[in-house]
């Protein structure tokens, strides 16, 4: 894990901090999708976690928000190419559908869903900033499927020279910040504010420093096969700290875990 001092906004304990501002959250949306959202206050939650069924793989999302105009979004930050991305797209979107329609809602009443992920790579090669992906007609171009579900991926190494500006600098400062020079736009102005202003933070970085030992304990075959009562205590050292399922997700441990270690 790196140091403390050297996190940015790519990296995923910074990246769900900051985006747990509001602002800062909308302002992203906005930049990426190119329109504005719902000026409502958006409902932001980082790492939630959505288990559906007994037996179905469980999904832990970075950082999800809705707004007021009845839609959710999901937003992933994905430094690392890995396999099938565009199917763990396919699969967060369908567990945010299950997580969405309670029991005696009607279908009309399901919210739009957007997924993003942050890529830090070009996902298909294509140098594109940014792809978007919706149902359509094979037969008829021109006809789309208005199921409201749609899945964006964001390209940080993109060709930016027909981009938005705002998207550009955006971009530049995910991939490149060095290189931005002269004034700031507003958004990475504030993005640059809120990442310093979380590494001032005290209980932040006593949350890092902590979850820095557990991943270093996880390491240690000790800890995998650990007794229980080594694992209650490390669980309520960070209970003050970070949610039942941020703990979860850094231990690798079940939710399930998690939580009845903490009730012990």
């Amino acid at each position: 894990m790196k140091c403390f001092e050297d996190l940015t906004f790519c990296d995923d304990f910074m990246f769900c901090k900051v985006m747990a501002n509001p602002e800062i959250c909308r302002g992203v949306l906005e930049v990426i999708l190119g329109r504005k959202i719902a000026e409502a206050k958006l409902v932001i939650s980082t790492q939630e976690s959505i288990q559906n069924a007994y037996a179905a793989k469980g999904v832990r999302l970075d950082v999800m928000a809705d707004d007021e105009a009845h839609t959710r979004y999901n937003v992933e930050m994905q430094v690392q190419l890995v396999r099938a991305l565009p199917k763990r797209a396919r699969y967060y979107s369908g567990q945010m559908d299950l997580d969405l329609l309670r029991q005696g809602m009607e279908y009309e009443e399901l919210p739009d869903t957007i997924v993003i992920f942050l890529c830090m790579f070009d996902p298909f090669g294509r140098r594109r900033c940014v792809y978007t992906f919706q149902r359509q007609c094979q037969e008829d171009m021109d006809l789309y499927l208005e199921e409201g579900t749609k899945i964006v991926f964001v390209n940080a190494g993109g060709n930016t020279e027909e981009a938005d500006p705002l998207l550009r600098e955006f971009l530049t400062y995910l991939n490149r910040p060095e290189q931005i020079s002269g004034n700031r736009g507003t958004l990475v102005r504030k993005l640059e504010q809120e990442v310093e202003k979380v590494k001032k933070d005290y209980q932040s970085r006593e949350a890092y420093m902590k979850l820095e030992l557990m991943m270093r304990d996880r390491e240690r075959e000790g800890f995998a096969r650990g007794e229980q009562s080594e694992r209650q205590k490390i669980v309520k050292s960070l209970l003050d700290l970070i949610k039942p399922e941020e703990i979860a997700n850094c231990l690798g441990l079940p939710l399930e875990e998690v939580l009845r270690l903490s009730k012990k």
